[in-house]
């Protein structure tokens, strides 16, 4: 899935994963690209916690676990960069209190001022 991003904001676009399929809004969004002073993702329900290893590897109660539960409407933001690269797994909630994960594929199409960042999400039901 891949997220906008806009150079010194935060993009009026992102993805609201619960309904039946991902969509991409300006309302509601789970997950939002940000680029305020560096690529980041914004988790709009404000709830995320890092984990080693891979999304799809992940089963619920890995994330459950990490997370508290509910949603405080507070968005928190997850840098892209880390070190020298682009990595990251998280386990986030969503705007409607699902549990779900992410983990960070790439940016582009230039790595220095990337325009979007991928992820591979992990949503269950």
């Amino acid at each position: 899935m891949e997220l906008p991003l806009t150079l010194n904001s935060v993009s009026d676009t992102g993805v609201e994963l619960d309904g039946k399929k991902p969509v991409f809004s300006g309302t509601d969004d789970d997950l939002r690209g940000d680029y305020s002073s560096s690529p980041g993702i914004f988790v709009m329900a404000g709830q995320a916690a890092e984990v080693p290893g891979d999304a799809a590897d992940l089963k619920f109660q890995d994330c459950a676990q990490l997370l508290q539960g509910g949603v405080n409407n507070n968005p928190v933001v997850i840098s892209v960069r880390r070190g020298t690269g682009l990595n990251g797994t998280y386990c986030f909630t969503t705007t409607k209190g699902r549990i779900a994960a992410f983990t960070i594929v790439s940016a582009g199409p230039d790595p220095v001022l990337p325009e979007s960042v991928t992820v591979k999400v992990v949503l269950w039901e």
